[in-house]
């Protein structure tokens, strides 16, 4: 267990949040505190997001839905998805957020 700096909360909520579902968190599972008190690690004060919730949680002035799709019943970035397909990061995404085509249609190489 690391304990010094904010390394100890970063660990100690994971760990709280496993205790109280009694499963291991996977890499995808973000641990977030409700009240956004980082050291308030009690399990009522936790919950569990998705890496793009909680980006929508923390920043909800930005459309990420112009830069989250979802595809084969996962949520990703475009960039993310881009990666894996190996396709242009800028023709996908003016595919879908100037040409008005599904995301299926998008990451269609053309």
């Amino acid at each position: 267990m690391i304990t010094h700096g904010k390394e100890i909360y970063k660990l100690q909520h994971r760990k709280v949040m496993e205790e109280k579902l009694g499963r291991k968190l996977t890499k995808e599972e973000i641990v977030h505190h409700k009240n956004g008190n980082k050291k308030d690690n009690n399990p009522k004060n936790l919950e569990i997001m998705t890496r793009a919730e909680h980006q929508r949680h923390h920043r909800p002035h930005l459309n990420y839905c112009k830069y989250f799709v979802q595809f084969n019943g996962e949520t990703k970035s475009i960039s993310q998805w881009c990666r894996e397909l190996n396709l242009s990061y800028a023709n996908v995404f003016n595919r879908i957020n100037n040409c008005d085509w599904s995301v299926q249609k998008a990451f269609q190489k053309q």
